[in-house]
């Protein structure tokens, strides 16, 4: 089962003064032909990484942007995780076997 984050709510005009009215209307027009799409984001942690510290602002601001976004976890042992993280460096550029190949 994949696990849902929750992640509360986040609007992009929570951006306004920051970045602009005139870039927050500019996303949201943007935005306007992926109304609806569905999203789903997937990883192995909530917390610590570069890749949680994105999700847990971008999905609420896609959310916002009427996109149904969702970020989900995934549980594995620690062989699923040496596997994983072989495919993740080797798309990165790292000569890698996979383990057990």
């Amino acid at each position: 089962m994949l696990e849902p984050v929750y992640l509360g709510h986040a609007t992009l005009d929570d951006y306004a003064e920051a970045a602009g009215t005139e870039v927050v209307a500019e996303l949201r027009r943007l935005a306007e032909p992926l109304r609806g799409l569905r999203v789903l984001h997937l990883n192995a942690t909530p917390y610590g990484g570069g890749v949680a510290e994105i999700l847990r602002s971008e999905v609420p601001l896609l959310r916002d942007l009427g996109l149904h976004a969702e970020w989900r976890l995934i549980r594995g042992d620690e062989r699923f995780f040496t596997v994983t993280k072989s495919i993740h460096n080797g798309l990165q550029g790292a000569r890698h076997a996979l383990p057990g190949a």
